[in-house]
């Protein structure tokens, strides 16, 4: 076998069938795949590459696929999207770049012989996508959907008028800036991309300007609509996620009130959808429309949790005209029977009641911690990824928790599900992650996964005193206060 460290990577990526740099009609696809194949031309003591994907619109956590490469041959693994999509691939450091329904994306991978013990890892690429994603990266320290103003505005609650102005000032400018950056390094780009980096770039900041509005006044806006500069109909952005998940925001979240604020998961979006329907339907036209009702479908059969969430969601598509074709019906069913597959395997693992499965993993000073020590207190388990983006922008809310919490017989367990040490470090010393920080290395994060049934990050879980659990897939940091109380007063 051949040490991994005296590989030379030779990433050569090209498309098969229809090309990036060809131009992408603006209709979406319920039909097709997205493809990534691993053309290994040696033998590999291992050589994983990993492979992640997470969408706005139809909102998609963190879906992660890993190829392991161990002999010569092809790999394929595939992704079903809609519509151009943002992946991250990680070889020796991890780079970003899109990929389109119905194409395929190829990576050559070999070993130079040649190659000086001390080599590293590197990869080449020949694309021009991917080298504006580089550009910016370069240019800005980080990627524009990563960058730390967007996590702050969107977990930051202004106190006063000039500061929700003082907000709006800073996102829009680094709106033009993102722009002009767009602008000057352009060239060599095909038209489709350009459309939605703008849309991006545009759609982003408004749905910042929104939450700083939203925030500002309780999150209960009560159906007064923020003012806002972007167009809500815009059929020249249906390739974006960004702009549908402005407008997803906009509709639903405006009509938030007191009752609104009281419901969570499928029956708290059919309430906001009923409010809304009115505005969607005078708004929204033709292809918008039925995308945004069907990626709307998607979401309610996602967020369900329990035989009783999907009776709800089906009672609901049941009685409202969506306008849905075949394709579009068929696309949200399978959404549908992947909730029916994870609420059986969340019967067929833990149970409430049952013994909580245990871990053997370290903390960011090498301590080891079980579950088992932790018996006498009530655990809320956060499971989280350094490479997924709604885990980031939650990790504030853990910390609000946490300092509500005080010293109240509560434990709060950050289990980071990869293995990028460096990284998670980086990112708990950044965010000042509170509580007890861990990581999966070796096996742990596949038996964790499977044991917590875990079909996506971040997943939470409440754990009694006794180690019991309370209840798999629970509330969101920000929503489980009240439940905490409850279940210490009933001890």
């Amino acid at each position: 076998m051949k040490n991994p460290t005296f590989i030379l990577l030779i990433l050569a990526i090209f498309l098969a069938s229809c090309s990036k740099h060809k131009e992408v009609a603006s209709k979406i696809t319920y039909n097709d795949s997205t493809y990534i194949k691993i053309i290994a031309e040696d033998d590999f003591d291992s050589l994983v590459i990993n492979t992640r994907y997470t969408s706005l619109f139809p909102f998609q956590p963190c879906l992660v696929q890993n190829i392991i490469i161990t002999k010569t041959g092809i790999y394929k693994i595939g992704y079903r999207i809609t519509k151009p999509e943002l992946f991250e691939i990680a070889v020796s450091d991890t780079f970003t770049t899109y990929l389109l329904p119905a194409d395929t994306l190829v990576i050559k991978v070999r070993i130079d012989k040649n190659a000086p013990g001390s080599s590293a890892l590197y990869y080449k690429i020949d694309d021009p996508i991917y080298d504006y994603m580089q550009k910016e990266l370069k240019k800005f320290g980080c990627y524009f959907l990563r960058h730390p103003l967007l996590f702050h505005y969107l977990n930051t609650k202004p106190t006063s008028q000039n500061e929700v102005e003082r907000a709006l000032l800073r996102i829009d400018s680094l709106q033009n800036t993102m722009l002009t950056f767009l602008d000057e390094n352009k060239s060599n780009i095909p038209e489709w991309f350009i459309k939605i980096k703008e849309n991006e770039y545009i759609y982003t900041s408004a749905r910042l300007n929104f939450y700083q509005n939203f925030y500002f006044n309780n999150i209960c806006l009560n159906g007064v609509f923020p003012s806002t500069n972007v167009a809500i109909y815009n059929p020249d952005a249906i390739l974006s996620s960004a702009y549908f998940g402005f407008i997803s925001d906009y509709f639903m979240l405006t009509y938030t009130d007191s009752k609104a604020n009281t419901l969570e998961g499928p029956p708290r979006m059919i309430y906001l959808l009923n409010k809304a329907f009115p505005v969607i339907n005078s708004k929204l036209e033709g292809d918008v429309l039925r995308y945004f009702n069907t990626g709307s479908s998607f979401a309610l059969y996602l967020v369900s949790d329990s035989k009783e969430d999907i009776d709800i969601v089906d009672q609901f598509i049941e009685t409202c005209d969506f306008g849905l074709n075949e394709d579009e019906k068929a696309f949200v069913n399978q959404k549908r029977l992947d909730a029916v597959k994870y609420v059986e395997g969340l019967k067929m693992t833990m149970l409430p009641g049952e013994k909580a499965s245990s871990f053997h993993l370290k903390d960011n000073s090498g301590n080891i911690h079980t579950l088992s020590e932790f018996t006498g207190k009530i655990v809320y388990l956060h499971f989280w990824a350094t490479w997924c983006g709604p885990c980031i922008k939650e990790l504030p809310s853990i910390n609000q928790l946490y300092e509500k919490i005080g010293n109240k017989p509560i434990v709060i367990i950050n289990v980071c599900t990869d293995d990028k040490i460096d990284t998670w470090k980086q990112i708990i010393n950044r965010e000042k992650l509170k509580g007890i920080n861990l990581i999966c290395q070796g096996n742990w994060s596949d038996m964790l996964q499977k044991s917590y049934s875990i079909k996506g990050v971040p997943h939470y879980t409440l754990i009694d005193k006794n180690g019991l659990l309370i209840e798999n897939a629970c509330k969101r940091p920000s929503e489980i206060y009240n439940d905490l109380i409850v279940l210490l007063k009933d001890e």
